[in-house]
């Protein structure tokens, strides 16, 4: 048996990377699930941007536009590779749910908020304040800083995330090298909520990432349609209906017997006839709703009236 040449078996040049995947890797690399199967998670986001555009603006003492730009899921992976390497990356845990998340800010809106806190009082000899370089690295004192303001940011998503869980977020630690902040597998699937925050004259990017491994125990009631939602819960209508219907007035027949006659042996029918029932002594009665039987017993006399025992569970 003969080996076919590498002619035969490689593909031609340029064409590898045009074929769209197939097999295993298709479904790695496939479309992942859209975030509108989880509409309450919007409503969680948009909360958060009311009371986290007030914290800014208490914590800068200034004016901040905070707005969510987009609710998207897509492979963790693919979200590291969106970073541009100079990102600040808070790694932080939900306690309830005993699972990671990641929040995140680009480098320029980093800096920014650096100089904001620090009142830009970094001046230089020119009596200007010179921008912060963007190539060099964070110090402990303004990873700190922008460590408060994630732990800020934390706690308006916690109190936003209450009509889904009352749960605790802790910011465990702050990384500026995205390898660092790997808290699920790379192509495990996460839902990413990017807010547009503004301050003053600068504008920058700030992510929060939940694996959808996360947010699993909470994913009912995150795909719910609006906030107060019963789930697997009955609904008032349901306990309304059960109690109307359980005071329903039902007919109740016991049945001794039945004969068939014709129309003409009704007519001959005279006082002193006998119907024959077609039924021994001790036979069950059939005790009927309409036309369906609900149960059986025995026709006998009980505290001066005929009664009837029944002897079978109602239903069965």
């Amino acid at each position: 048996m003969t080996e076919p040449s590498q002619s035969e078996t490689s593909l031609p040049e340029g064409d590898a990377s045009s074929m769209p995947p197939l097999g295993i890797r298709a479904m790695i690399e496939s479309n992942v699930i859209s975030q509108a199967q989880l509409p309450l998670l919007e409503v969680v986001c948009d909360r958060m941007v009311r009371t986290f555009s007030t914290s800014m603006r208490n914590l800068t003492s200034g004016a901040v536009e905070v707005e969510l730009k987009q609710l998207v899921s897509l492979r963790f992976g693919e979200f590291l590779n969106r970073q541009d390497g100079r990102s600040v990356l808070g790694v932080f845990t939900i306690v309830e749910l005993e699972n990671f998340g990641l929040i995140t800010l680009d480098n320029g809106l980093a800096r920014h908020v650096i100089e904001t806190l620090l009142g830009n009082r970094v001046v230089s000899q020119q009596g200007d304040s010179p921008p912060m370089s963007e190539n060099r690295s964070f110090t402990q004192l303004e990873i700190k800083l922008v460590g408060h303001m994630l732990e800020v940011a934390l706690a308006d998503l916690q109190e936003a995330f209450k009509e889904v869980r009352d749960v605790q977020m802790n910011l465990d630690r702050i990384e500026t090298g995205i390898h660092f902040a790997t808290i699920t597998g790379m192509s495990n699937v996460a839902v990413v909520a990017e807010f547009s925050v503004g301050i003053r004259s600068q504008t920058g990017i700030m992510s929060v990432l939940l694996p959808y491994t996360t947010i699993e125990p909470v994913r009912e009631k995150l795909q719910q349609k609006f906030m107060g939602e019963q789930l697997n819960l009955q609904s008032v209508w349901d306990v309304h209906m059960q109690r109307e219907v359980a005071a329903m007035d039902l007919e109740i027949k016991a049945v001794l017997g039945e004969q068939i006659m014709t129309v003409q042996e009704v007519q001959n029918l005279k006082p002193g006839d006998v119907i024959s029932l077609g039924v021994v002594p001790n036979t069950p009665v059939r005790i009927q709703c309409g036309d369906i039987v609900v149960s059986n017993g025995f026709f006998g006399p009980h505290e001066g009236r005929m009664a009837i025992s029944i002897n079978k569970p109602l239903g069965q």
